[in-house]
């Protein structure tokens, strides 16, 4: 702490003892500084035509321009004279007081205007390729709010737009939590204006808590983690809320048949000071009930209206409402603060009215009988639940930006988490525990001082802390839990996760066999967890020269629940080939420790689970409107935490002559004539180990055993040959393994596709209508295979005599291919002179029924899951002001 202290006065000190040097002078002059720098990675941009107030000037050699204005000038208009880049900001006010600032003229990617006609709902733009010495990082992906707009499919949620890049993957249509690169869902964050989300998903990962339209950005990283987000072992997210209008007022409306969405900004002081609220739902409840309230209009039935009157009381179906407000304030030029609130709210209840009889004392229990009376026999009613779903979070997030200079940047966040999570199926006696009951609140802080050194230099220096506090006390099957929250339906995944080599039931050993299977698959814990974590972290932006360009860095990060200390040092190179191609390479090693709460509970010593990489990637601009690029990647887990049963060293005396019997051929009249606490003599230590194992009482633990390791190649091609067609379209082959212990089996990832070819397709067509086309066709997942008695395969040595049941090595048989092609129509039009659009979207327009999961190579029905079973017609509504 103390030097965590020591930084940040320094940092204070130097940013304060420097703004004051700024204003000592005073005179009828103001000389000004520019320095134009790229917004993506801070790069200084030398040579480059600048236009102020309509006189041209060249920056030299470091990004650097100086002017000299009078000092009444009042403001500045800017331009850059380049075909692909464009002025962040274009106007400048100048304080007559001073007599010496510095800006920050920050570039980013120009966007191709398409032509706007007095119809149009909104003009989309899209940001344009930027030069080859300025590209993207490597394994980086950058859309914006324009760009996952065109995305069909995606239901205003920008999480989903993540499934149509190459190296992602999601289990079904209801499930979009994505799977990167051979990796599980945990294993890739999200950060929120620089805040890791603790459960960025709705219930079941169908939607994720983001509103399309209050997003300004997002930055999708499969490798080459930037140090500034806490470590991930597979994937990094980062969404950048839409700041609230300083200038004009606005708002945006859209209404479907499944979801509603909205937006409002407007300023409070102009250029100082706006506010934003956006909402989102899912309403089928509201329109179900609607639709009741309008049948019972068509019937005389007072039984059937109290039903529906009932129903609208009693009921509220699946459903969730988001409530986001946002404040920013730009306190000086230099200085801007701004607060965002975000409240996600999942709600499901049935209740159910029963009746029943009590003997109500006369003597005065019931204040509408005499005193005198008599006991009487009354009908009360009483509430009933069949289930309670009600999952609120919240989030609460503060942001500051302060331009010190034209070189010094620093950025702070606090933010403040919490969740109280309750499911309750079947009315609960008195004292009862509901089925899941999850309380959680989180505390996050990080500073960020962001430092140009020279031209070459640009330095990334921070702190973070986090405290993370949990209660629970759960009460429920692994299926069920694993069904309701992560939409996972895989029964021999979630019975078999202990068992990767299989399990063979017989006759002898059926109970006991299912005895620890279930017991050992129940939740049923109680406690808490409390955790605090500190970081610091470096890097730095090296240019070597015009073609070759480092990035070094590393974060140190320290947790207390296993006291362990994680290194995590990076690097990327980027070389220029040629001016139409590039060769990218990074490698870094990365920890991670956000493991789910009943990990910690059975073992509150877990360490991070860390993961090492290795990325090459090349680029051709065919032209510059098509771009190839061509991925390859290598990860090695290690210190992955897996379930297994151990022996508690209990043994029943039953279980114990059978085991000795059945696995050493031990007399069992021997057995029967000794005491049970000489079992353990009449065969060696390791062997008695192993009966305690096989037959005697198991529990299950969690280590940091495991192991595993994942590589592919991907190719993307990205056009945009004319204003009316963009895209990209990629395909991909890889693999990923995993091992719980050092002498188990090698299973396939249960959330891995080893093949997967994908196309989005954007048309903005004459007369105000555009088109969007979207396909995914990719290998079906792994499952466990199964089968009844008298079977034998895969290894197994099966006596077909008293072979009941056999689960298979785990995850050893894949299903069918996935198979998914949607369409999405939009027009534009006025509505009362306000733009607006209609839009209508078909999903799964194949009709593939990728709902039934079938074996791929036998073509048998082995289960179902949450994907469309049929096309799926989907219209709405969109009205923007």
């Amino acid at each position: 702490m103390e030097k965590i202290s020591f930084i940040l006065s320094f940092l204070l000190l130097a940013s304060v003892s420097f703004s004051q040097d700024l204003t000592e002078a005073e005179n009828t002059e103001i000389s000004v500084l520019w320095v134009l720098l790229h917004g993506e990675d801070g790069q200084s941009l030398a040579h480059q035509k600048i236009i102020l107030d309509g006189d041209t000037a060249i920056t030299d050699e470091d990004g650097f321009l100086e002017s000299t204005h009078p000092a009444q000038t009042g403001h500045i208009q800017v331009q850059i004279v380049h075909d692909s880049l464009e002025l962040v900001q274009n106007t400048f006010h100048l304080d007559p007081q001073q007599s010496f600032v510095q800006f920050t003229l920050e570039v980013q990617k120009k966007r191709s205007a398409v032509a706007e006609t007095e119809s149009k709902a909104d003009m989309v733009v899209i940001a344009r390729r930027e030069p080859l010495h300025d590209r993207k990082e490597i394994s980086k992906i950058e859309v914006s709010r324009a760009e996952m707009r065109e995305v069909v499919g995606v239901q205003n949620d920008p999480i989903q737009v993540l499934r149509t890049f190459p190296g992602v993957t999601s289990t079904n249509d209801a499930n979009n939590r994505p799977y990167v690169r051979g990796g599980d869902w945990h294993e890739t964050r999200i950060f929120w204006n620089r805040v890791p989300i603790l459960q960025p998903f709705h219930v079941g990962g169908s939607y994720s808590l983001f509103n399309m339209e209050s997003i300004d950005n997002m930055v999708f990283y499969s490798g080459g983690f930037p140090v500034e987000g806490s470590n991930s072992l597979s994937g990094a997210i980062f969404l950048t809320s839409r700041p609230p209008p300083l200038d004009t007022a606005s708002a945006w409306v859209s209404m479907s048949m499944l979801k509603g969405h909205a937006w409002v900004g407007a300023p409070i002081i102009k250029e100082k000071l706006g506010i934003s609220v956006a909402y989102q739902s899912f309403w089928y409840d509201f329109l179900i009930k609607r639709f009741l309230d309008l049948t019972t209009l068509f019937t005389s039935s007072k039984k059937y209206k109290n039903t529906v009157k009932e129903f609208k009381e009693y009921v509220d179906l699946p459903n969730f409402k988001d409530f986001e407000a946002s404040i920013n304030y730009q306190i000086t030029p230099s200085l801007r603060v701004d607060y965002t609130y975000l409240r996600a709210l999942d709600i499901y209840r049935v209740v159910v009215p029963q009746e029943y009889s009590e003997i109500i004392d006369g003597g005065g229990s019931a204040p509408s009988q005499p005193s005198n009376s008599e006991n009487i026999l009354t009908t009360l009613i009483r509430m009933d639940t069949v289930a309670l779903v009600e999952i609120p979070n919240n989030i609460h997030g503060l942001n500051a930006h302060w331009n010190i200079n034209s070189k010094w940047d620093i950025k702070g966040t606090l933010a403040y988490q919490d969740q109280f999570w309750k499911l309750q199926f079947g009315n609960m006696d008195l004292g009862e525990r509901p089925i899941y009951d999850f309380d959680r609140y989180n505390w996050h802080g990080n500073i960020n001082s962001l430092y140009r050194l020279n031209s070459r230099h640009f330095l990334s220096l921070g702190i973070m802390g986090e405290y993370d506090h949990i209660d629970y006390s759960v009460k429920i099957p692994r299926l069920a839990y694993e069904a309701l929250l992560q939409s996972n339906l895989d029964m021999m995944e979630n019975i078999t996760f202990v068992a990767p080599e299989g399990i063979v039931i017989t006759e002898d050993g059926a109970v006991r066999s299912l005895e620890t299977l279930f017991s050992n698959i129940y939740m049923d814990y109680v406690g808490s967890v409390d955790r605090t974590q500190w970081g610091m972290y470096a890097s730095d932006n090296w240019t070597l020269d015009e073609n070759n360009r480092v990035t070094l860095g590393a974060r140190l990060d320290f947790e207390n629940a296993a006291n362990s200390l994680s290194f995590s040092p990076r690097i990327s190179w980027l070389h220029r080939l040629s001016p139409r191609q590039e060769l990218s390479l990074s490698t870094g090693i990365y920890a991670q420790d956000n493991f789910e709460f009943y990990y910690r509970h059975l073992n509150p010593k877990l360490k991070p689970e860390k993961a090492g990489h290795f990325n090459a990637e090349w680029s051709l601009d065919i032209t510059p409107d098509y771009r190839i690029e061509i991925s390859s990647y290598a990860k090695k887990y290690w210190d992955l935490a897996a379930g297994h049963l151990v022996s508690t060293g209990k043994i029943d005396e039953y279980d114990a002559r059978d085991g000795l019997h059945n696995m050493y051929d031990i007399d069992r009249d021997v057995l029967w004539n000794m005491p049970e606490s000489e079992y353990h003599k009449t065969v060696s230590p390791a062997q008695w180990d192993s009966v305690l194992l096989m037959y005697g009482e198991k529990t299950l633990a969690y280590d940091n055993a495991a192991v595993g390791w994942a590589l592919g190649t991907e190719f993307k091609l990205n056009y945009d040959p004319t204003p009316i067609w963009r895209g990209w379209a990629s395909a991909e082959i890889s693999m990923s393994k995993r091992q719980d212990d050092r002498d188990g089996v090698w299973y396939n990832f249960r959330r891995h596709r080893p093949w997967a070819i994908k196309l989005h397709n954007y048309f903005d067509m004459p007369s105000d209508w555009e088109f969007s086309v979207r396909l995914e066709h990719s290998a079906g997942l792994v499952y466990t295979g199964y089968t009844d008695f008298n079977f034998n395969s895969f290894g197994f040595e099966v006596d077909n005599s008293d072979t009941l049941f056999v689960i298979e090595k785990k995850n050893n048989r894949r299903y069918a291919y996935y198979n998914r092609l949607d369409f999405g129509l939009k027009r534009n039009f006025k509505f009362f002179g306000l733009p607006a659009v209609s839009f209508m979207e078909v999903w799964n327009a194949f009709n593939t029924p990728n709902f039934i999961l079938r074996d791929s190579e036998t073509g048998a029905l082995k289960n179902a899951d949450l994907s469309y079973p049929i096309p799926v017609f989907f219209s709405g509504f969109e009205l923007r002001w």
